[in-house]
């Protein structure tokens, strides 16, 4: 237990330092050359197939995101299980907020010299939809890691990574981000959602013990 929750510790640190470490390097304006270079060489390969694929996973970072996470906590609830719908809830409404102040301090501007697919509101530094589904999805793959062992439960984190991943992929085709926006997102994602987890390690679901059997009766 102890040595988990070190490990878990250690890895929060290092996300909190390698984002540090961009967001100095973008101030410096050291990200600049390839964040244009990625997505250049993105908007040189667009196509219709693309473009609503690309639409399709982007969709998955905000509305459809939000489904799966009322889903689950739909479900919890039903099953007694309250601490589930607690974390959910501030994985995600707190990655929201944590985004909005980070906008709000490096206020980098939207891509401009590409023609953006999506309009977008607000600054681009980090990216909202990659914060949000590494926050969220990456609880979601944690809670598959509970339930199921063994390669169900790494196909299911294989899964959750893959949409993080794509949704990030997403946001750059579609020409609303750079590169560095949307691995900073993903990087501040991880870091919320490790931090909610060690927050709450020692809470329990208050789902009541079931009663013992009753021993079975001796015949005379």
């Amino acid at each position: 237990m102890i040595a988990r929750l070190g490990t878990t510790l250690i890895v929060v640190l290092g996300l909190l330092t390698l984002f540090l470490w961009l967001a100095g390097e973008l101030q410096r304006g050291e990200t600049q050359g390839l964040d244009d270079a990625v997505l250049a060489a993105l908007h040189a390969h667009q196509s219709p197939l693309w473009d609503r694929v690309a639409t399709g996973f982007s969709f998955l970072g905000s509305e459809a995101m939000w489904m799966v996470a009322v889903t689950i906590v739909a479900l919890s609830v039903q099953r007694a299980k309250w601490l589930i719908p607690v974390q959910l809830l501030v994985v995600g409404l707190g990655a929201g907020v944590l985004n909005d102040l980070l906008k709000a301090f490096y206020h980098r501007a939207r891509p401009s010299h590409v023609d953006a697919m999506l309009w977008a509101q607000s600054f681009s530094f980090p990216s909202g939809h990659a914060m949000a589904s590494a926050a969220v999805y990456s609880y979601v793959a944690y809670l598959g890691w509970r339930r199921w062992k063994g390669w169900r439960g790494a196909a299911w984190i294989a899964l959750m990574a893959f949409m993080i991943v794509a949704i990030s992929w997403s946001r750059l085709y579609l020409g609303v981000h750079y590169l560095s926006d949307v691995v900073a997102g993903c990087l501040v994602g991880l870091l919320w959602s490790l931090s909610v987890a060690l927050a709450f390690r020692g809470e329990q679901d208050t789902t009541p013990p079931a009663p013992p059997a009753a021993p079975p009766r001796s015949r005379p």
